[in-house]
């Protein structure tokens, strides 16, 4: 089912083997991607190395997500692994997790990206920086579309001075 996609989401391979139609528990696929958009907007790309998929998720390494909001605006999210729920859609990323948005970069250990609600949700500690400020915390979601944010615990917030850019 999730190699041959929904109505709107597209899924390729790179490699010159052909997925099975019948999707076995296990089935592996070097150079994955897949896209799913809404009429002509593409609301999110994922590449990565490698997939092998199972009845109810599929695991990618070293995957890249692109998240586009109704601007267009592009955020990227890399990591070593991630792991998709075929059901919800959301996204569990883990190792070395580096998102990129505007002038802000985000680094993490873990990174959950929800699909129904457009959240991005960062449950430990988090470092984020742009050109003038840097933040750490604990317990971070963002909203994609509206760009708002929200801080749990632990929260630690500097401007940058000319002299003390990151």
């Amino acid at each position: 089912m999730w190699l041959e996609g929904q109505s709107n989401t597209h899924v390729s391979q790179t490699s010159k083997t052909e997925a099975t139609s019948t999707h076995e528990a296990g089935t592996q696929v070097e150079s994955p991607w897949m896209v799913e958009r809404k009429g002509d907007h593409v609301l999110w790309r994922l590449k990565a190395n490698h997939a092998e998929e199972n009845l109810t998720n599929v695991h990618f390494t070293q995957p890249f997500l692109e998240l586009f909001n109704k601007k267009n605006e592009k955020m990227t999210i890399k990591a070593q692994q991630a792991t998709l729920n075929t059901l919800s859609r959301n996204v569990h990323f883990q190792g070395n997790v580096v998102v990129h948005f505007q002038t802000w970069t985000l680094l993490s250990d873990t990174l959950d990206a929800e699909n129904s609600s457009g959240d991005i949700l960062v449950p430990q500690h988090f470092i984020a920086h742009n050109p003038t400020s840097s933040i750490k915390g604990r317990g971070l979601r963002i909203h994609h579309e509206s760009h708002e944010m929200w801080i749990q615990h632990d929260v630690w917030m500097r401007q940058h001075t000319s002299v003390d850019k990151p």
